[in-house]
């Protein structure tokens, strides 16, 4: 586990998952745990010392979401319209304190706490440093102070979320982790993926 403990978390979930046709976070990735829950724990066993799980108000009353430890805190996008880079704010303006913030989508399960420990290792107070395979960008990132700080104080509800990051300082470190650029978007996906394992 870290040492630093101004390292927070912040897990996407708001989204309605159209593609998948049930609600994605609540995905089993095993006979006990759900993605959310598998990738919580992730996080807190790495050493984040809070996770904030932005999610839809329908989800918020689910009984997972009623039952995250207590270093977790839910907060419900009331604008869905908005799209990622709203729920992103309201996710950053809970973990302004900290140092850094890794950002994570909840459709993706697989993160490893060695990816967070390289992504660690090359952390930028200034920028955000992106996990990559020959070039291609994945997740989770991770963001530090300044970036925590400008995408909280945004001057506007909504924006493209790709193109804001684009404009602020990053570094891609190849990693050897094929998991970085996994997303489970629809029933074959996630079948595929998980009658393979």
């Amino acid at each position: 586990m870290i040492e630093n403990k101004k390292v927070g978390a912040i897990i996407l979930a708001a989204g309605h998952s159209s593609r998948m046709k049930t609600p994605k976070p609540l995905l089993a990735f095993d006979a006990n745990t759900t993605f959310i829950q598998k990738i919580i724990t992730t996080y807190l066993n790495w050493g984040c010392n809070k996770v904030t799980i932005v999610t839809n108000k329908e989800l918020s009353l689910h009984p997972v979401f009623l039952n995250f430890p207590e270093s977790c805190m839910v907060v419900v996008n009331e604008h869905i319209e908005f799209e990622r880079f709203y729920s992103v704010k309201l996710g950053v303006q809970q973990i302004k304190e900290s140092l850094f913030c890794f950002l994570q989508d909840a459709d993706n399960p697989f993160t490893r706490e060695l990816t967070l420990n390289t992504l660690f290792t090359h952390k930028n107070a200034n920028g955000i440093i992106i996990p990559a395979i020959q070039g291609k960008g994945g997740h989770p990132i991770l963001m530090g102070n300044k970036v925590i700080s400008y995408l909280a104080e945004y001057n506007s509800d909504q924006g493209n979320l790709k193109e804001i990051l684009k404009q602020l300082p990053s570094e891609k470190i190849e990693i050897n982790e094929p998991s970085v650029l996994i997303n489970i978007n629809t029933p074959e996906e996630y079948n595929k993926r998980f009658n393979s394992m």
